[in-house]
């Protein structure tokens, strides 16, 4: 997640394999298909984001898309 000021913050995949609907890490999407769930982010309190920058590949390093909220 990016704010409004650039600054970023990493998705909390460990709180969020806690929730009952974590079933998105490592969930491979193919063109077409959807999928369902919550990303968790530990930000300071007043944080307001601005944007969620999607990657793919295992670790995040390839091409994705950017999502404004």
């Amino acid at each position: 997640m990016i704010n409004k000021n650039g600054q970023e913050f990493s998705s909390d995949t460990e709180t969020g394999s806690y929730l009952d609907d974590s079933n998105t890490f490592l969930e491979e999407i193919n063109p077409g298909n959807k999928l369902t769930g919550t990303i968790v982010f530990d930000v300071p309190k007043k944080t307001k984001p601005s944007k969620v920058l999607l990657k793919s590949g295992v670790f995040g390093f390839l091409v994705g898309v950017t999502v404004y909220v």
